[in-house]
C-alpha cells in the first residue's frame, strides 16, 4: 500500500504502512520506530501469505484426504469383509490401498485433461480387481487354504479394490473453483 507524501522541496516521495519511507526499509545500521513499524509490516505480510497458501493446499488436497477416509472408515465398518475380504485384514488393506490411490488421483488430476476419463477407467478398474479378489479367494477356498498364490491374489486384489475405489471417489468427488 503505497502513499504519496510530500517532502521539504515539494517532491513526492511513496511511503508504505505507517509512514515508513522506502529508503528506510533498505539496509541500514539503525533501527529507528520506523523501521521496525516497516519490518512488522513485512513479517506480518509474509505471516497472512503463508497463511492464504495453507488454506489453498487444504482446498485442493480436501477431496483426495476425504475419498480416503471414506474408504478407510467403511472398511473399518465392515464394507470390505462383507464383500469378501478376509476379517484378519479388512483394514489393513484400505490402510494401504487408500493413500496410494489418493496419490494416483493427486496424479491423474493434474496430469491428465479428461478427468471423467480417469475417474471411468479407474472405476472399471476398481471392478477388475474385485473381480481378481473374488477369485482368488474362491481358488483359495478350493485348495484348503494350500495355494498360497491363490492367497496372494486374493490379498493384493483387495489392496487393488482399496486403491482405485479411492482414486474413482477422489477423481469423482467435485471441485470448487
Amino acid at each position: 500500500m503505497a502513499v504519496a507524501a510530500l517532502s521539504k522541496n515539494g517532491v513526492s516521495k511513496t511511503t508504505h504502512r505507517q509512514g515508513c519511507h522506502r529508503s528506510q526499509c533498505g539496509p541500514s545500521f539503525r533501527l529507528s520506530p520506523n523501521r521496525m513499524a516497516c519490518l512488522s509490516w513485512v513479517r506480518a505480510d509474509k505471516n497472512h501469505r503463508s497463511k492464504l497458501r495453507v488454506k489453498a493446499l487444504i482446498k485442493h488436497i480436501f477431496p483426495f484426504a476425504l475419498a480416503a477416509i471414506i474408504v478407510i472408515v467403511a472398511a473399518a465398518f465392515g464394507v470390505s469383509q462383507s464383500l469378501g475380504a478376509h476379517p484378519f485384514w479388512s483394514i489393513k488393506v484400505a490402510l494401504i490401498g487408500a493413500p496410494v490411490g489418493a496419490v494416483l488421483a493427486v496424479i491423474l488430476q493434474y496430469a491428465t485433461r479428461f478427468q471423467w476419463a480417469s475417474a471411468f477407467a479407474a472405476l472399471v478398474l476398481t471392478g477388475l480387481a474385485f473381480a481378481m479378489a473374488h477369485m482368488g479367494k474362491t481358488r483359495f477356498a478350493a485348495s484348503y487354504a494350500e495355494d498360497v498364490q491363490a492367497g496372494q491374489l486374493w490379498y493384493f486384489g483387495w489392496i487393488a479394490v482399496a486403491l482405485f475405489a479411492t482414486t474413482t471417489l477422489a477423481l469423482l468427488w467435485p471441485k470448487r473453483r
